[in-house]
């Protein structure tokens, strides 16, 4: 029987001695891919009729060039399959990894002064998403935002499992009553410090829309940045969106992780919660019928990754951060949380600042995990 790995917990109060030191590579460094070698077609020239003997060593001449030539095409071929890799920034020294495990989304977050420029673009949607529409939206919002209600409209329950994703039908009729259509750069973002907005961005992100962002921080702090805050609601004509079916490559299921909390595979378990949700204490978050952790799984606070304007830390600390809790971006790794939501911040960070993409967010979470009783369960 193999012997389960130790659970990995950063604790929320002692986490600065627990990170590992950063490296100062730019994350967006990578090794060049191999070049690759076309071998060319040797073609003898015209001489004029030579003696015997210089036909043997002309005929020696012929043998080494196509030899030379065959020697050129084999390593070309084997150059051609070899993957393009990138370097891992987690420590120097470190054994690259296959580059279509590792690339970044430039364009996930845009800037104060990006959505400065863009407030009155007739093709930009912003989604105020949060659960308190009088404190986090009518006091004071982007001009042209739309409110969307993080439970009502980026989650459902069914048969009894809470914040589960919407069916692509759900969540197509939510866009077509807020004006949202899949033609629209859509930038989501919340009054404060919130895991909302990346699980608006990560619900259309998994049924493929093809122009979502987040901004880069809070409303409030866009205010203290000098853009002017409203309080009137826009209305939008409703429209007729179309998205696509879900992506497995950015979601997860309950078999998936108790495939890892099993120990078959490498794959990790990412716990997002906090440290009271973590050891199980009763009545810790959600009201659940059985509280502790996934086996196997290690910890991180998602609140660790942004800061209370809303902003996430650089790449390099939120890399030493996830490598205190065992993540590196080399084997996939399953986020969850109480229902898919703070982990979904997690993922984000991972899968879209990070760029790694073994993030895949367990969109059922404890909310699932706790209600099936064939699952296992640790506490302490």
């Amino acid at each position: 029987m193999e012997r389960p790995r130790p659970a990995r917990h950063v604790t929320t109060h002692r986490v600065a001695a627990r990170l590992v030191r950063p490296t100062k590579p730019d994350r967006h460094a990578t090794r060049p891919a191999t070049p690759r070698v076309r071998p060319r077609t040797v073609r003898p020239a015209a001489t004029p009729p030579a003696s015997p003997r210089s036909s043997v060593a002309a005929a020696v001449v012929a043998a080494a060039v196509v030899a030379a030539v065959g020697l050129v095409t084999r390593v070309a071929a084997r150059r051609s399959r070899a993957p393009t890799t990138s370097v891992s920034s987690t420590t120097q020294g470190e054994a690259s990894m296959p580059d279509q495990t590792v690339r970044p989304n430039p364009d996930a977050i845009v800037s104060a002064e990006w959505l400065r420029a863009h407030l009155d673009d007739p093709s930009v949607r912003i989604l105020h998403v949060g659960l308190d529409r009088a404190k986090e939206y009518e006091g004071g919002h982007l001009p042209g935002a739309i409110w969307v209600h993080g439970y009502d409209d980026t989650t459902v329950e069914r048969g009894g499992i809470r914040a589960l994703v919407p069916f692509r039908e759900e969540v197509e009729a939510t866009l077509a009553r807020l004006g949202v259509d899949e033609s629209h750069t859509v930038v989501c973002v919340a009054g404060g410090k919130s895991m909302w907005p990346h699980r608006a961005y990560w619900v259309l992100k998994y049924y493929r829309h093809p122009n979502v962002h987040i901004a880069d921080r809070s409303t409030a702090a866009l205010e203290r940045a000098g853009i002017a805050l409203t309080t009137d609601e826009p209305r939008f004509a409703p429209t007729t969106p179309h998205l696509g079916e879900g992506d497995p490559t950015v979601y997860s299921s309950w078999e998936d992780v108790l495939a890892a909390a099993e120990g078959k595979g490498d794959a990790t378990i990412l716990d997002c919660r906090t440290d009271d949700e973590w050891h199980g204490v009763e009545g810790a978050g959600h009201e659940a019928p059985r509280y502790g952790r996934i086996p196997r799984a290690t910890h991180l606070n998602w609140e660790l990754l942004v800061d209370d304007d809303g902003r996430f830390q650089p790449p390099d600390r939120l890399r030493s951060l996830y490598a205190a809790a065992g993540i590196d971006g080399r084997r996939e790794v399953f986020p969850y949380c109480g229902g898919g939501i703070r982990s979904a911040a997690s993922w984000f960070a991972m899968h879209e600042i990070l760029g790694w993409q073994t993030a895949r967010n367990y969109d059922g979470s404890w909310a699932e995990w706790s209600r099936l009783p064939q699952l296992p369960v640790e506490r302490g």
